[in-house]
């Protein structure tokens, strides 16, 4: 089967660039702007995706946005004009969004150095396949990290939020972003979520023994709300870790449950009525916030990190404040994440903020640090029997 390609490029040398990569091997497809790439969203099917980092009115950013936002999964390559910097610059923030960034291409590029950037798709950058999940799954390569959350107004542990990581012997890490938005595509999200609640709640329960009171947040992706007897599973676990749930948070995106209110009502009563608490992921993003609010059984909403990360600049800070001072009225517990800084930290703090996490408190630790994290605190009454 041929590797495919697509040359996101606006300039008259698109049918040499074309050749180029038509002579490797590839077939190849061309876009000319964002427009073929946000209405056309079968051209971004590709092995490898070659990007001119002036696209017109938008700029490399934007298509590299379009592409996190797609979780788009090919090998990247940035044409270069010879504004290195600026190249760079792009590079990097390609690699911060999750993106597999092979490297920059001069437009006149020799074929030894064509040839270097192509190499990694012939060896461990291959596009991942749900086979390969199945097969993480079964060599023990997924793990958990665990991110400390904190009591803002003390600045003590309160809990950690559990990461899903996954580490391929010959490949090394693979982002978050790629391998979820691959088990989403191709069913095998349920799998990885029954994993993580399962290494969440065995250290829950271990953390209960040791006097700790802490709560442990996992994510609950929207097909698993649909599983049949998702309760029924949920009390096979408490069973087997002999752990009730309390303390336990389920993470629940504001966009997975939009389409049925009435159904999420009962499948969220019935967690929190077997000691779950509920909380409300990725406030503000979604368009469905309030109604969500308004008929379903929350304890918690969970600040986006893209308001925290402009909490001091106009509409970021309203918008900021503004679900703060909602969930006080609710009587809602407000979790910020991705608190980066100390002035972010000590804003979220001044707007009464219950609680935060973030790179400035606390990075997240595999699994067999957390006790010895902990017991390296001087533990308050709150986090004791």
């Amino acid at each position: 089967m041929p590797k495919t390609a697509l040359i996101i490029d606006n300039v008259a040398d698109l049918p040499r660039l074309n050749t180029l990569f038509v002579d490797r091997g590839f077939d190849v497809s061309t876009a000319e702007g964002m427009h073929d790439l946000a209405y056309r969203p079968a051209y971004l099917d590709v092995d490898l995706i070659v990007l001119n980092l002036n696209l017109g009115p938008f700029s490399g950013i934007d298509v590299l946005d379009l592409l996190q936002e797609r979780r788009i999964d090919s090998a990247i390559i940035l044409i270069s004009d010879g504004d290195t910097p600026s190249a760079g610059v792009l590079l990097r923030a390609g690699l911060e969004r999750g993106l597999r960034m092979l490297g920059l291409m001069p437009r006149t590029v020799s074929a030894a150095t064509l040839e270097q950037l192509l190499a990694p798709l012939e060896t461990t950058q291959r596009p991942l396949t749900a086979l390969d999940i199945d097969q993480g799954l079964a060599q023990q390569e997924f793990a958990l990290e665990y991110q400390p959350k904190f009591d803002l107004e003390s600045n003590t542990p309160c809990g950690f939020e559990a990461l899903l990581r996954w580490h391929i012997p010959e490949r090394g890490p693979v982002p978050p972003s790629r391998f979820i938005a691959l088990a989403e595509r191709d069913e095998r999200i349920i799998s990885l979520s029954w994993y993580a609640i399962d290494r969440a709640w065995a250290l829950h329960a271990r953390l209960i023994k040791q006097g700790y009171r802490l709560n442990i947040a996992v994510n609950i992706p929207p097909p698993l709300l649909g599983e049949p007897n998702v309760l029924e599973r949920m009390d096979q676990l408490a069973r087997r870790h002999q752990c009730s749930p309390k303390g336990m948070v389920l993470e629940i995106t504001e966009t997975s449950i939009i389409e049925s209110i009435s159904y999420a009502r009962h499948m969220l009563e019935g967690f929190r009525a077997r000691g779950f608490q509920l909380s409300l992921d990725d406030f503000g993003t979604g368009y469905s916030s309030m109604t969500q609010l308004a008929h379903l059984p929350y304890d918690e909403l969970k600040l986006d990190r893209s308001f925290i990360a402009q909490c001091h600049e106009g509409d970021a800070e309203a918008i900021t404040r503004s679900i703060v001072e909602l969930g006080q009225r609710l009587g809602l517990r407000v979790v910020a994440e991705g608190i980066e800084t100390q002035e972010q930290f000590q804003f979220l703090k001044t707007l009464g903020c219950d609680c935060g996490q973030g790179f400035h408190l606390a990075r997240p630790m595999p699994e067999h640090d957390v006790e010895t994290w902990l017991s390296s605190w001087a533990l308050s009454t709150s986090l004791t029997p």
